[in-house]
């Protein structure tokens, strides 16, 4: 398995750490084949998006336009070395069990479709039909107000 597949919660994806600036993220990986803004409750964020590894990137401004979100969608990375996209939800929660994430918050947001919020350990993973089809990743606080960034 390459490097850029393992997904470390609070640490980043491969080499790619939580923190690291938009330059420093083309500088690994090129251009985005996309990239977009939006406004997240009055923070201005900046989304990379690499399709080929389906997976994007989101810079906050409110951060220094550090690298705050990643998005996963690929099945060849590994979030923990054990989770990845297409796992039924049943063996995904088995798995989480054993890497000892505290209780998460469960929100539906569709008939079968759930997103489970491991708030403290910066991980939110996707289901769709009792599948797992995605995470969302982000750095670890030290406290309100402080992140925990890796770099």
């Amino acid at each position: 398995m390459q490097e850029i597949w393992k997904a470390l919660p609070g640490k980043g994806i491969g080499n790619i750490l939580f923190g690291i600036s938009k330059k420093r993220l083309v500088e690994l990986l090129d251009e985005p084949d996309s990239l977009d803004t939006t406004d997240e409750e009055g923070d201005l964020c900046e989304h990379y998006y690499y399709d080929d590894l389906d997976i994007a990137f989101t810079f906050s401004a409110e951060e220094g336009d550090h690298l705050l979100v990643i998005t996963i969608g690929n099945p060849e990375c590994f979030v923990s070395e054990v989770l990845q996209t297409g796992m039924e939800m049943e063996d995904a929660l088995a798995e989480i069990e054993k890497l000892k994430w505290e209780a998460p918050d469960i929100e539906e947001i569709a008939d079968d479709d759930l997103i489970f919020s491991y708030g403290d350990t910066g991980v939110d993973v996707w289901f769709e039909d009792g599948v797992l089809t995605g995470f969302q990743m982000s750095p670890q606080w030290k406290d309100d107000d402080t992140i925990a960034w890796p770099i």
